[in-house]
């Protein structure tokens, strides 16, 4: 394969990009042209790259110079650093092992120790469609081009540490079932999706092609044909039959060794694929095939798909495996129907839980999930407090709605013409509310827990607190005037009641509460403070922002912002610095920060609190708005900021500290899978309207990339590695370019 792939080389001008010294002597290692002197470590300018890159050198032209430093002059002339069998005075990279010693574009950095290579293939025609995929050190790409005599030409090829691979259409014949989706299922090895129905990996080490599955299973070049399931090590890919009378359904995962095995196959989609954990991550998914009907786990570096045990019972041969799914429908786990028995297996937290629960039917609603060590779950036949997978019956039983997030709980039972009103504890004990029903949010804090309750035509405030319920009645509000009473619950317990025109308040140790001169309160809690906005019962107040405290029971309320008196009208908001994270809306650990606002200006703080003084802290301008994206491998939280008027920033937290890493025209994350809130890095354009690619581990190495964006991404195979995978067009020919995280960059960050 190699001798004949040598010839087309030549033949077709699908070359490898060489940039060094043709008078060089060189010597073949497989498909990879090595250059066989000192100078193959040493020498060249370690800091320079050529700005304008050439359509066969790739952007890194220029550069000849190993990244990891040259040689001295007395070293030892038969070491080998890297332990790779390549001696250093000949190691394209001496500290990192490189037996296959690849070498793309020529500039004698190897490819594991190279911060930009590229590589070229030639076309003529039109190219119909390229694919891509980058993970860990590998890369695979195929194009389709020139059409002849009613079939596209094609070109694949795979990069890794072991070799490179290359192929071609007329010649490779398993091209001829054209390449339609590529991923990294294992270092050396790209998985390709044909459209004839084939599944195979081409291996870069071997230059080899070999098929594992001939089913239709993964079809389609378009995107949300197959569907990739990936964190850290963990790879499942799925897809379905296509054009076809008889419909099959199979999971694939790439193993280390090249294989593809199928983990799981089905007549029908299998039930709700989900992602729990990360050491190690594990697939789990239902089977609803009824000749195999179960719930299974695939864990991340296994062979096979297992099913789940409760209590030493595998979930196999089930009669039903369903879905549940938590408020706002989202995924909460499964309910497996078996043997007579029903058994819950929740996956929205980073632990797997399962257990047994004591009713007759799946018809389970769950109502809350929130908190990772309890699950409140109901059903006509009763209601279930489950904390870490003990599940405790409840003194309670019919259509029950839980209200809150997380214990103490508020439940409510309708019967009719009213509802009965409860409070279930952390303890799962049932407290009575003497109630017709509840008209607000339930807000809480600690243990302290506040509700509007109406009774008899009037309104109360309901406070639970240490298995004690009291109630203080409300003053009442004109009918039909559109108020509804809200309330808050403070950081010292007390509760904050109000409607969008008048407001009291209940102290956390007194026992009535008491109108007080505000309009609509809007609080939040962050660190230990209480922080509103609100104005005063006077049409010429305009709104400020307020801390509450209480000293010696007695409420105060201290302005962090101009209390100003008179007729401009404005608005002010404040709300807490929120998350926008990809596949998990819960977001993250809550911060100290908040965002507070006035006529649409954006300010960002934390409050320092010393004895009952609150102080605003690091406060500045967050543009139209700011939000959590996700974090970075080092574990900084990644924000955005800006809006309509202004250009999008992006910061780096880190406790108390934002750190500016990018100021742009457009701003692009590149997470490290799909769903997950892992940030690799960012590329887009800066405000010149170049286009730039950055690190998020090392924020100020940037790259100048080739004139598009990002086609394919990935983690390295390190935790602080970004690799991203460019194509770019010249009139004769397609240019791949790889950059990772090594070295500094070749340009400044985005930054005004």
């Amino acid at each position: 394969m190699h001798a004949q792939r040598d010839e087309r080389l030549s033949a077709r001008n699908i070359s490898i990009s060489a940039k060094g010294n043709d008078s060089v002597p060189r010597m073949k290692l497989g498909c990879v042209l090595l250059f066989a002197s000192a100078a193959a470590c040493g020498g060249g300018n370690s800091g320079g790259m050529d700005a304008a890159p050439g359509a066969d050198a790739g952007i890194d032209a220029g550069v000849d110079a190993v990244v990891d430093g040259a040689l001295t002059p007395d070293a030892d002339p038969l070491a080998d650093t890297d332990g790779d069998g390549v001696l250093d005075t000949v190691d394209l990279c001496p500290t990192v092992a490189d037996p296959a010693q690849v070498d793309l574009d020529g500039d004698h950095i190897g490819w594991m120790c190279d911060n930009v290579e590229s590589t070229t293939i030639a076309y003529t025609g039109t190219i119909g469609y390229s694919q891509l995929a980058a993970r860990g050190n590998t890369i695979g790409g195929a194009l389709s081009y020139e059409w002849v005599s009613g079939a596209w030409a094609y070109h694949a090829f795979s990069v890794g540490p072991a070799g490179v691979s290359r192929a071609e259409g007329e010649m490779d014949t398993w091209l001829r079932g054209r390449p339609s989706r590529a991923f990294v299922g294992a270092e050396n090895q790209v998985v390709w999706s044909m459209l004839d129905g084939v599944v195979g990996t081409l291996d870069a080490g071997t230059d080899t092609f070999t098929t594992h599955h001939t089913d239709t299973l993964l079809w389609g070049p378009a995107e949300d044909i197959v569907t990739r399931y990936e964190r850290g090590d963990l790879l499942v890919l799925s897809g379905q039959a296509q054009d076809s009378l008889t419909q099959s359904f199979k999971l694939l995962a790439p193993q280390a060794g090249g294989d593809v095995v199928a983990i799981a196959t089905s007549s029908q989609a299998f039930v709700s694929p989900t992602i729990v954990g990360t050491n190690p991550a594990r697939l789990v998914f239902g089977v609803a095939d009824t000749a195999q009907r179960s719930l299974r786990e695939f864990v991340a570096g296994s062979g096979t798909s297992q099913p789940i045990e409760v209590g030493g019972t595998p979930l196999a041969n089930a009669d039903a495996v369903l879905a549940l799914s938590r408020a706002y429908n989202e995924m909460f786990g499964f309910c497996v129907d078996q043997g007579g028995k029903r058994y819950i297996v929740e996956t929205s937290h980073a632990e797997l839980r399962a257990y047994e629960l004591p009713v007759s039917t799946c018809s389970v609603q769950v109502q809350l999930a929130d908190d990772p060590q309890a699950t409140l779950l109901t059903h006509t036949e009763g209601a279930f407090l489950v904390r870490n997978g003990v599940v405790q019956a409840l003194a309670l039983e019919g259509a029950l709605e839980a209200l809150g997030a997380g214990l103490p709980a508020v439940v409510t039972k309708w019967t009719p013409p009213t509802y009965e009103v409860y409070v279930v504890d952390a303890a799962g004990t049932v407290h009575a509310v003497t109630s017709d029903g509840v008209s607000s949010k339930v807000s809480r804090q600690g243990d302290t827990l506040h509700f509007i309750s109406f009774h008899q035509g009037s309104h109360s405030v309901v406070r639970f607190r240490n298995g004690v319920i009291t109630q203080a009645a409300l003053p009442a509000i004109p009918q039909n005037q559109g108020e509804v009473w809200e309330v808050f619950t403070t950081k010292e317990g007390a509760a904050l009641v109000s409607t969008n025109v008048r407001a009291a308040v209940w102290p956390s140790q007194a026992s009535v509460a008491t109108p007080v001169d505000f309009d609509h309160i809007n609080a939040l809690v962050r660190g230990d403070a209480t922080l509103f906005v609100a104005s005063h019962n006077d049409v010429r107040s305009q709104p400020a922002l307020y801390s509450y405290a209480e000293v010696g029971g007695v409420p105060q309320y201290t302005p962090l912002t101009p209390e100003v008196l008179q007729n401009v009208a404005f608005t002010m908001s404040v709300a807490p610095l929120g998350y926008s994270v990809p596949g998990d809306s819960s977001g993250g650990p809550e911060t100290n920060w908040f965002i507070f606002g006035k006529s649409g200006e954006c300010r960002l703080a934390w409050p320092k609190v010393t004895g009952t003084t609150v102080t605003l802290m690091d406060e500045r301008p967050c543009g139209g708005g700011a939000v959590i994206r996700g974090v970075t491998p080092t574990g900084a939280t990644v924000v955005g900021m800006g809006g309509s008027a202004s250009f999008p920033e992006l910061y780096l937290l880190d406790g108390t500290t934002f750190t500016k890493v990018v100021v742009a025209n457009t701003i692009q994350l590149l997470y490290a899978a799909p769903g997950s809130s892992l940030v690799l890095g960012w590329e887009g354009r800066d405000v010149a309207g170049d286009r730039y690619i950055c690190s998020a581990a090392h924020p100020t190495q940037c790259w100048t990339p080739p004139a598009n964006e990002a086609r394919a991404w990935g983690p390295g195979a390190t935790a602080d590695v970004l690799h991203a995978l460019f194509d770019h067009n010249t009139t004769t020919a397609k240019v791949f370019t790889s950059i990772r995280t090594f070295g500094q960059g070749n340009r400044p960050q985005p930054l005004l």
